[in-house]
Formats: structure tokens, C-alpha cells, sequence
């Protein structure tokens, strides 16, 4: 008796504990609807910034779950920074990716597709074996390749990860943009990137621990590094922190280092191929990651 009562005790808080997350998620959901249209209509009230050309460079990938957001995105960007444009390396996508690009992102903004495909067979005999190797090597030869798009006039590069299903406030992409350009010690600046957890509905995670490298981290293990980076609830409420890499679906950097490009890199343990992003961020420098910079997927 006593067995079956505490099973219906676990039944009810699961059941419970369901509806709870169920609410809560549709709340997020409503609340995210609600945050876009607000945003759409915040874009007319932020001065248009005519005098900073920007430019992001975005490998995609079979990207279809993602590119309507970054279509967004860039809808609202480009009211702000008029002169903004986006160059695409598009390697053999097929969910009509290509497709999509060609069709919509020029209605937006000026953009430039490149064939990734004869990149990637050019570099196949150059690619690193090992855990992650492969996938870094390829990235680093399609990033490499975007770089080369990048004018002199350019004040503003931004690589991009444009398969993500998530859109930059407007707001505070403009705040990033001028807090850059404000801070001469400054060379880039990287959103927080969030992962909503439905099993932990109360709590949205750091999710790109692969990129991310600072002081104090470097010297920890892989195992006590994740466990830092998923309690980012518990971090001080700071304007920045100094980091070596990160990438929160995006890396806004000043154009100052046209010779600094991205490397692959073995660590040192279990024959891994670091993250692309980190051999360039520690190249450039006095990063800052800014954690009102919020991007959740």
C-alpha cells in the first residue's frame, strides 16, 4: 500500500512538473512572438547609423531551420546600417538553402554567394584527421575563403552562424555596434549565447562551450569548464567579461587585422582539433563577451 501511494506521489509531481514546463515554455514562446514585433516596431526609433559598413560572412550548410531568422535579422540591421551587406559561402546544400538565398537575402541586402564546394575537394588532401578535425578544417578553409571578401572600407566584419533559429534585438546589436566603436581598447565583442533547456525550463544555458576559452578557464578540464559555462545564471552581473575566444552565433570584430586568418589547431589531449574561433580570437585579442548581449535559441 504504502509502495503504490508514493508511486502516485511521483506521478502527480511528474505529471505536474509537465504541465509547469508546458506552461512555461508557451509563455516563452508568446513572449519571443511578443519581443519581435515589439522589436520591429523599436527599429524606427533607433537613429540610422549610415556612416558604419558592415559586413557578415556566413558558411551555410543545409541552413533552412535558421535562415528565415537571419533574413530578419538583417531586415532590421539594415534599417540601422543602411550600409550593410552579406557574403554566403553555400556548400552543396540540399533543403533548398541555396535556393532561399538567392531568392530573398538580395530584397534585403547586398549579397554575394560563393560555391563551397571546390573549396572543400581543393582542401581535402590538407584536412586534419582526428576527433572534430575534420568538420575545423573544412570550416577554417570556408572562413578563410569569406575573408577574402572582406573590403579595405569595411568597418565592421561579423562572421555568422546562419542556421541558428534565433533573431538579434535589434536594440542591443546597435548598443554591441557602439560599444565597439567606442572603446579604442576594444577589438571585438560576442553576444551571450543561451540555449533554452525544456527539461530546466527556469534556466537558459551557455551553449557553445566549444568556442570558449578565458584566464580561467584555460587551465581547468573539459568536465569543470562545461560545469562554469552551464551555471552562467551564477556569474556576476557585468557590462563585459574579458575572454580569449567565444562565439555566440556571431563575432562582431573592428577591421584592423587583414592578415589574421584561421588555423587549425591539434590541443595538446585526445588528439581535438580546437575550435576554429579560438586560434583567430587569440590573434585579435581584447575580446569582450557581453552578457546583456543575450541570444537564445
Amino acid at each position: 500500500m504504502i509502495i503504490l501511494i508514493i508511486i502516485i506521489i511521483i506521478m502527480v509531481i511528474i505529471i505536474l512538473y509537465s504541465i509547469i514546463c508546458l506552461c512555461i515554455n508557451s509563455k516563452a514562446v508568446y513572449n519571443l512572438q511578443v519581443s519581435l514585433e515589439l522589436d520591429k516596431i523599436e527599429v524606427t526609433k533607433i537613429p540610422i547609423q549610415d556612416n558604419v559598413k558592415i559586413v557578415f560572412l556566413a558558411p551555410v550548410r543545409n541552413a533552412m531551420e535558421g535562415l528565415p531568422y537571419t533574413l530578419e535579422t538583417f531586415r532590421k540591421i539594415k534599417h540601422v546600417f543602411p550600409n550593410t551587406r552579406c557574403v554566403f559561402i553555400e556548400n552543396n546544400s540540399t533543403d533548398g538553402t541555396k535556393e532561399f538565398i538567392q531568392k530573398c537575402m538580395p530584397k534585403i541586402l547586398d549579397t554575394t554567394i560563393i560555391d563551397g564546394e571546390p573549396i572543400i575537394k581543393e582542401g581535402t588532401n590538407n584536412e586534419r584527421t582526428g576527433n572534430s578535425c575534420g568538420r575545423v578544417s573544412r570550416m577554417v578553409m570556408l572562413r578563410n575563403e569569406l575573408l577574402k571578401h572582406v573590403k579595405a572600407d569595411d568597418d565592421i566584419i561579423i562572421p555568422i552562424d546562419a542556421d541558428w533559429p534565433s533573431c538579434v534585438k535589434i536594440q542591443d546589436f546597435t548598443k554591441a555596434i557602439n560599444y565597439l566603436l567606442s572603446n579604442s581598447n576594444v577589438n571585438g565583442v560576442i553576444p551571450l549565447f543561451l540555449r533554452h533547456n525544456q527539461e530546466f525550463p527556469f534556466i537558459d544555458f551557455y551553449y557553445d562551450t566549444f568556442a570558449y576559452k578565458d584566464s580561467e578557464t584555460e587551465s581547468l578540464s573539459s568536465l569543470a569548464k562545461d560545469y562554469k559555462l552551464l551555471t552562467t545564471w551564477l556569474w556576476p552581473n557585468k557590462d563585459y567579461i574579458n575572454v580569449i575566444s567565444a562565439f555566440g552565433t556571431m563575432g562582431i570584430y573592428k577591421n584592423l587585422f587583414p592578415d589574421i586568418k584561421y588555423k587549425t589547431i591539434i590541443s595538446t589531449s585526445e588528439n581535438q582539433c580546437e575550435c576554429e574561433h579560438i586560434p583567430y580570437n587569440s590573434q585579435i585579442k581584447n575580446i569582450h563577451l557581453l552578457p546583456w548581449f543575450k541570444i537564445v535559441i
